[in-house]
């Protein structure tokens, strides 16, 4: 039996169906459907990439925190962190505490799976109470001998050989 209340499996009957609704409520501004599907065309889907903590109310998803697993190179050593993401809830349950309870969950989960947990978020401010901390990011420019490419380009999923290099 699973120890964790919220935690749920892609395998329950219609949790991808209640998950992407809530997610279409909150993220507006990004066609999470469409993207998932792409995802799934591409051989990375949501669904086993991401174990979901959801918190249903009358078999409606209202709130979610998503755990990620992510192979990193860290100081020269091969090391998987946990990433937290598509945390939300829906708005009419907001400010009601169930984000909290999932996030406490989660965390607890990822203390004995992972050393490391990343989250990117425009709002750190929700999540520095959990002991998240704001490490700012840095990019760096080389010179480099390059043939024949003429810049950034957008991936087309529709093309093979596009797909074999996000592979």
């Amino acid at each position: 039996m699973n120890q964790y209340r919220f935690q749920k499996s892609f395998a329950e009957d219609a949790i991808s169906d209640r998950l992407f609704n809530l997610l279409e409520i909150v993220f507006t501004q990004i066609k999470i459907s469409d993207a998932a599907q792409v995802g799934r065309m591409l051989g990375a889907s949501w669904e086993s990439a991401s174990t979901p903590f959801i918190r249903l109310h009358d078999d409606v998803a209202i709130s979610h925190v998503g755990v990620l697993e992510i192979p990193m190179q860290l100081m020269g050593q091969s090391i998987t962190v946990g990433g937290i993401h598509a945390v939300c809830t829906h708005p009419e349950y907001r400010r009601r505490g169930y984000y909290r309870e999932i996030m406490e969950e989660v965390l607890d989960y990822c203390n004995s799976r992972y050393d490391t947990l990343i989250l990117t978020t425009a709002q750190p401010e929700l999540y520095q109470p959990f002991g998240f901390r704001v490490v700012g990011e840095h990019i760096f420019i080389a010179k480099c001998d390059s043939v024949g490419n003429q810049g950034f380009r957008l991936i087309n999923t529709s093309d093979t050989n596009d797909v074999k290099l996000l592979h």
